[in-house]
This record gives C-alpha cells, sequence and structure tokens, in this order.
C-alpha cells in the first residue's frame, strides 16, 4: 500500500511502454532496457514528490482547495522535469538523427502541453479522489450513526425493562 505501490506500478508502466517503443524502434533488447529503465527512474523520481503530498493531504483531512493547490504546485514542476528529461532520452537513445536543434525546437510547445495537460489532469484527479473521500465519510459517518443509533435502543430497552421489573410500577401502575 501507500505510495510507493502506487509508484512501483507507474513505473513498471512506464518502463514496459518505452522497452517496447525502443525495440520497435529496432534498438537492442540490452539499449531497450538502459533507455526504459532511464524513462522509469525519472517516471519514479518526479511521482515521487505528488504522491507523497497527496497522501499526506488525505491523511491530514485537507480539503479540496488545499489539496488541489499542494498537487498543482508539486506535480507541474516535476511533470515538465520529466518531459524534459524523457524527451532528452528519447532524442538521444532513439532519435540520434534528429539535430539539436529539432529537439530545442520542440521543447517549449511540450513544456506548454505538459503543463495544461497536468492541470487538467491533477484537477480531475484531486476532484475524484475527494469525492471519494466524501462518500468514504458519509459511509463512515452513517455506520457510526447506525451503531449509536442500535446501542440507544439497547439502552432504551434496558430502561424499559427495568421499569417493567420495578416494584413501583406493580404497586402504582397508573403512574407509568
Amino acid at each position: 500500500g501507500g505510495p510507493e505501490a502506487y509508484l512501483a506500478a507507474n513505473v513498471g508502466i512506464v518502463t514496459g511502454q518505452e522497452y517496447d517503443k525502443a525495440r520497435n524502434k529496432g534498438l537492442s533488447p540490452g539499449r531497450s532496457s538502459v533507455y526504459a529503465l532511464g524513462q522509469g527512474a525519472v517516471e519514479y523520481l518526479t511521482e515521487r514528490i505528488p504522491v507523497i503530498k497527496l497522501m499526506e493531504d488525505l491523511g491530514g483531512n485537507s480539503g479540496f482547495a488545499k489539496t488541489l493547490m499542494r498537487q498543482i504546485a508539486s506535480e507541474v514542476p516535476t511533470e515538465v522535469v520529466a518531459t524534459v528529461w524523457q524527451n532528452f532520452n528519447e532524442w538521444v537513445q532513439l532519435n540520434p538523427e534528429k539535430p539539436v536543434s529539432a529537439f530545442l525546437a520542440e521543447q517549449p510547445s511540450a513544456v506548454a502541453e505538459t503543463i495544461i495537460a497536468t492541470i487538467v489532469a491533477t484537477g480531475a484527479n484531486t476532484t475524484v479522489i475527494k469525492g471519494a473521500e466524501q462518500v468514504f465519510n458519509l459511509i463512515d459517518r452513517a455506520g457510526a450513526d447506525a451503531y449509536r443509533a442500535n446501542l440507544m435502543s439497547e439502552q432504551l430497552q434496558r430502561l424499559t425493562d427495568m421499569a417493567t421489573a420495578s416494584k413501583l410500577r406493580q404497586r402504582n401502575p397508573a403512574a407509568y
């Protein structure tokens, strides 16, 4: 559980996809592995901070706005770093024939797309996660309310039983 489980799954997916991409470009299994592991390592390093921040916000019962702002603040810069590094790694490993000028020319639009996509995805993810958290809290409260109602019912039944068995009731039934 926790952030490490999410990160391991996410890194595994990215590494596998990138390995396939490298193999499809004709790289050997060894070079494909080096490339894919580099992509996976960047994914791990840049996703770790936002995932930990999210877990802190969920554990600390932060509100929606605070969680969203903290997620955007941690996701955007780390996703930009991931984009530039992974693009660089892809260029060096999979597209060495491309001139440096072409690589550099692509980066401003790649970064802009990353920022926009990250803000949108972070907003959607935070909405879903905080919404689910609210549903679980309601379920917990409903369960607690049902438990309290059952406890009160049991206490009332005991009081009724005690009143029924009371000698005063037996001597003066009209008072009850």
